[in-house]
């Protein structure tokens, strides 16, 4: 009987000796894969990271770091949409460095980024609410869209930034207008609605710039 009993408890501890095992099998098995989900979780965080890196540098001007170009036309798209439900205004300006080719050659291209990269700046800070986007359009033009802008409010903008520029204070011994690097502005200002499209006012922004350029540079004109 005793021998029976050996036999059994044997049997058991054996049995109770292989469960553990499995168990400590199976709760070693449980922390690798809690080890591989969190280094999973880790690797997908860091290709969300990158690839919003990736994003913002797609969508930013190498130069000055604001809004470029890709930026600016899916943000009009967005602002005219949301102005055709809404029935508001949107205005949109133009800023055109006066006779940066002259600064350029006279003071050379590390200069004329320079002049580009400030310029940018200053347009940027005269742009108070969030709603508010500028981005550069190319080579030494800016674009600045104010959704929710009547052309009173656009102009007060426009005149702000052009002041703004003025008090940096470069010099510019070429510009016929100034002695310090200035801007000319265009404004437009619209309703959106069905039968026009953003390009329109883009286009009626530059057809007010080019009137500006006419008249002697160094100032605003809206289109009306």
């Amino acid at each position: 009987m005793d021998e029976r009993l050996r036999t059994i408890n044997r049997k058991y501890k054996n049995k109770i000796e292989v469960l553990q095992r499995k168990n400590f099998e199976i709760q070693k098995e449980k922390e690798r894969d809690h080890k591989k989900i969190i280094a999973l979780n880790n690797r997908v965080n860091a290709l969300e990271i990158e690839n919003q890196r990736l994003l913002e540098l797609s969508q930013n001007d190498s130069l000055t770091g604001i809004p470029n170009r890709r930026r600016l036309d899916a943000y009009l798209n967005i602002e005219w949409l949301r102005g055709r439900r809404e029935v508001s205004n949107l205005s949109l300006l133009i800023i055109d460095i006066d006779y940066f080719k002259e600064y350029n050659d006279h003071y050379g291209h590390v200069e004329g980024d320079r002049c580009i990269i400030q310029v940018g700046n200053t347009l940027k800070k005269t742009l108070k609410r969030p709603g508010d986007l500028l981005a550069r359009y190319g080579g030494d033009e800016f674009i600045a869209v104010l959704p929710n802008t009547d052309s009173v409010g656009a102009l007060l903008i426009a005149e702000e930034m052009r002041q703004g520029i003025e008090n940096l204070g470069i010099m510019h011994q070429h510009s016929i207008v100034s002695d310090f690097v200035s801007v000319t502005i265009g404004v437009s200002t619209t309703s959106p609605n069905e039968q026009m499209s953003s390009e329109i006012l883009v286009h009626r922004a530059d057809a007010a710039l080019y009137e500006a350029k006419k008249k002697g540079r160094n100032q605003i004109k809206v289109f009306i």
